[in-house]
């Protein structure tokens, strides 16, 4: 193989790492509910929506609270 197939096939294998990245990328945004843990806890108001509040099994309620401190803008109202 002479460089200039060498050299077309790494621009060939950088175009599809990119398209790969840039994909995946796109369909995170229809993906991302701000946190997936919240959704998972199992509670559920009265509304039928996820308690994202009330913590959800696996955690401490403290180690929930420290979670929910790290996602400030998400969980405003639970961090009062």
């Amino acid at each position: 193989m002479n460089m200039k197939q060498s050299r077309k096939h790494l621009d060939y294998a950088m175009l599809f790492f990119g398209l790969v990245v840039f994909f995946w990328s796109f369909l995170s945004l229809f993906n991302s509910d701000g946190d997936s843990y919240a959704g998972k806890s199992g509670d559920y108001t009265s509304s039928g929506q996820p308690d994202k509040c009330k913590t959800p099994s696996g955690y401490t309620d403290d180690e929930w609270r420290e979670h929910m401190g790290h996602h400030p803008a998400v969980y405003a109202e639970c961090l009062k």
